[in-house]
């Protein structure tokens, strides 16, 4: 049986916008393995070439019109599970789906010729997103709180598509969304999850860093150098399990959004002086020498310094996991314009090209050649947080 074009288009639209707005209903399974945004960015956009190539390779401007309706009240659009209608730029309702005019306690038919801003009070949110369509001519994903002037849906996935004529000029817009309160709510919970488990984590590491201190100082009576030594190697330890959680909470922020950058005038060579005091257990074990150059006259620089703090340590701790005993590491800080370069050198084993590509990845392993416990993680986090501060 030869399928029309109009079918096939509706069927490979439905699955597209399937995809975005609910994406675990889709391909539960894979999703669990692997959320990738590119994945998502080639099937939306796959799917968008599509319909305009065979939805508007055979239309002209006498019959746009109806065939954009014709193919928005088929049986598949309107059955969709997902809130779905097709706008003009001024905002009228041209076509929409029955789910859709529910909203309004209409028919479909009631409810085309309608404007949409006398419908929806986030008129704001709206208009930009609109116009970022009219703007780019692509598509945009968008999550807000979906308000009509019967009342409040919640949080919405929002896909909206532009609709172009032979000409490559936009002649209306296709938005479709649905509700994820469920997926927020679960969001919600994570984020909570992973902020108890981290201070339930940092919490008794800091008492027992303290302790150690105290103890390795002599506070509570003097220790012979075997004792020394041990008391030593289990604060090491200590400051090592910190700074994991501290990366561990921070790469979770990176990954969800929720880690802000606030920028302020702060010195650079105090930020690292800083970092370098609280690494210099990690030298001393080793016997490793520190050596900075600097060509900077003012070190005065906008940055978050607490962000900033996290990359340097994170960085150094490295070089000195791999570098031998008895080394030097390099820290060198210069000016290039209004930009800042600092730059860590170590002598470790080092790494072929391949190797040096994937880096910076989290979801790469570097362990197997250099055998080191988290290996990737603080470098991970380096790279999102320079690239926060466009670096």
């Amino acid at each position: 049986m030869k399928i029309s074009k109009k079918y096939f288009v509706c069927l490979l639209y439905t699955l597209v916008l399937g995809f975005v707005l609910a994406p675990e209903k889709i391909f539960p399974v894979f999703l669990i393995q692997s959320k990738s945004l590119i994945l998502t960015g080639v099937i939306v956009v796959s799917g968008i070439l599509a319909f305009r190539y065979f939805v508007l390779k055979d239309l002209d401007t006498q019959n746009l019109k109806n065939k954009e309706k014709d193919i928005f009240s088929s049986k598949i659009i309107s059955n969709l599970p997902f809130y779905i209608f097709l706008k003009t730029l001024d905002g009228k309702i041209q076509v929409t789906n029955q789910m859709h005019a529910k909203l309004f306690n209409m028919n479909a038919s009631e409810l085309e010729g309608m404007n949409v801003f006398n419908l929806y009070k986030d008129i704001d949110s709206s208009i930009k997103e609109d116009k970022i369509i009219l703007q780019n001519k692509k598509y945009n994903i968008s999550e807000r709180c979906v308000n009509t002037i019967n009342g409040s849906l919640g949080w919405c996935r929002i896909v909206k598509t532009p609709v172009l004529d032979k000409n490559g000029n936009i002649t209306s817009i296709a938005v479709a969304f649905i509700n994820i309160d469920n997926e927020k709510n679960l969001q919600d919970s994570k984020d909570t999850f992973i902020a108890n488990i981290t201070h339930d984590l940092k919490t008794p590491v800091r008492a027992e860093k303290r302790a150690l201190e105290l103890l390795y100082d002599g506070s509570f009576g003097e220790l012979t150098p075997d004792q020394k030594d041990i008391i030593k190697e289990m604060l090491n330890s200590s400051k090592y399990m910190m700074r994991m959680t501290d990366n561990i909470l921070t790469r979770y922020k990176l990954e969800n959004g929720t880690c802000k950058i606030n920028k302020h005038p702060y010195s650079i060579k105090k930020t690292l002086e800083s970092c370098l005091e609280s690494l210099k257990y990690l030298f001393e074990n080793e016997n490793q020498t520190i050596k900075i150059t600097s060509d900077i006259k003012d070190d005065i620089f906008d940055f978050d310094e607490c962000e900033i703090k996290r990359v340097l340590t994170n960085l150094i701790a490295n070089a000195s996991e791999y570098s031998p005993p008895d080394s030097t590491i390099y820290i060198s800080i210069k000016q290039k314009n209004a930009k800042l370069e600092l730059s860590i050198k170590d002598n470790g084993p080092g790494m072929t090209k391949e190797k040096i590509a994937a880096v910076f990845d989290s979801s790469k392993s570097i362990t197997s050649r250099f055998k080191k416990v988290g290996s990737g993680l603080g470098l991970f986090i380096s790279r999102k947080i320079m690239e926060a501060h466009n670096g």
